[in-house]
């Protein structure tokens, strides 16, 4: 997996933290979401990971996205729902 420099700047550069947020979120019983090809996770922030596949499909790069859960039409979703409205 590789990563975006602004992801692990996110992280302060802890490598070992980011791999457990990423392993956390996109494990089985994560709160993610699919996009297309992309898995996106759901969280309480409005600051979000995604994982895209690589050209290979044997790889994925996470990258930092901006969910908007605090910009309308999504500011009044509860945090327990955002999973089903991502969807």
């Amino acid at each position: 997996m590789s990563a975006s420099a602004e992801l692990v700047q996110c992280w302060a550069s802890d490598l070992d933290e980011l791999k457990e947020c990423v392993l956390e979120h996109f494990s089985p019983g994560g709160g993610y979401c699919e996009v297309g090809n992309d898995l996106h996770s759901v969280t309480m922030g409005s600051a979000e990971t995604r994982l895209t596949p690589g050209p290979d499909d044997a790889s994925w790069h996470a990258d930092l996205f901006h969910a908007g859960w605090h910009d309308f039409p999504y500011k009044d979703v509860p945090v327990n729902y955002r999973r089903q409205v991502a969807a």
